[in-house]
């Protein structure tokens, strides 16, 4: 391999005595030129060939090896196992991984760009490797996760839609809730089903205002009393219309058939013959 630097003053081949450089007439160039050196020996590659047993040819040829030495080269075939790399004939020095390991299979990589260092023993690789499962060792096999990092604290396989709830310090799955009821809380807040089942919870739906409220403006109900002496008496009820249905259930125990008719703002009972005692009774109007 030979280079010319940018000032055209020295060609060389991979070997230059520094005084030359630093005796030549372009004195002001000698730091350039040094630089353009370092750079051009750090460059220094061939093509590796041989499967674990790796030789490189680099023209001009080594003649010894000396520690820090780096080469790059392109390997021809991947790595099977520990690998040697031979430069210029010297004779195989092993090639080592993370300072002394041995290499391992697909270490090296057919058509890739390999650095190694010499280190006065054994090259050391420096490009990036893949680590293998035995390098990265045993990984821990995490049973439970606990809450605080996300997870569950149990080792119990979840299913979904379901209600998730905390017990004894593990989230868990809550119980099947009854199918097609209504949903209401526990005590302690959590959904369970209801005696109300969806059918009937269905009777509710499209109502637009309170039912109590929509009742009582329809329906009411008191007592009163049905005097004795008299067949025919009449109640102020201002619930009551005249076309109202007024049902009447006796406490007592009335002496005649008694009747009830509906007027507007009260209502008439009638018996079939006047009492003689004083009669209880409830009365229901329903508009």
């Amino acid at each position: 391999m030979s280079s010319t630097f940018p000032n055209g003053s020295i060609s060389f081949t991979s070997r230059v005595n520094l005084v030359d450089i630093i005796e030549s007439s372009d004195i002001n160039n000698a730091y350039s030129e040094i630089i353009a050196i370092e750079q051009s020996l750090e460059a220094l590659s061939a093509t590796s060939t041989g499967n674990n047993s790796y030789a490189i040819t680099p023209s001009p040829a080594y003649t010894s090896y000396s520690t820090g030495m780096r080469l790059f080269s392109i390997t021809d075939v991947a790595s099977t196992g520990a690998c040697t790399l031979n430069v210029s004939g010297l004779g195989p020095k092993a090639i080592k991984k993370n300072v002394s390991v041995a290499l391992a299979a697909n270490d090296i990589l057919a058509g890739q760009v390999i650095q190694v260092v010499y280190d006065g023993t054994n090259f050391q690789l420096v490009s990036n490797i893949t680590p293998t499962a035995a390098e990265i060792g045993a990984q821990p096999t995490i049973t439970t996760l606990p809450i605080a990092n996300g997870g569950t604290n149990s080792s119990t396989t979840l299913n979904n839609n379901r209600v998730m709830i905390s017990s004894s310090g593990n989230i868990v799955e809550a119980s099947s809730i009854t199918a097609n009821s209504a949903l209401v809380s526990d005590g302690n807040g959590l959904p369970i089903a209801s005696s109300t089942t969806s059918t009937e919870l269905g009777y509710v739906h499209g109502v637009t205002s309170n039912i109590q409220t929509q009742l009582n403006s329809i329906f009411e109900n008191s007592s009163n009393t049905f005097t004795n002496g008299t067949t025919t008496q009449t109640f102020t009820d201002t619930f009551c219309t005249s076309s109202a249905l007024v049902v009447v259930a006796i406490t007592g125990t009335p002496l005649g058939v008694w009747t009830a008719n509906a007027n507007s703002g009260s209502f008439t009972i009638t018996s079939t013959v006047a009492e003689t005692n004083s009669v209880a009774f409830t009365y229901y109007i329903i508009k």
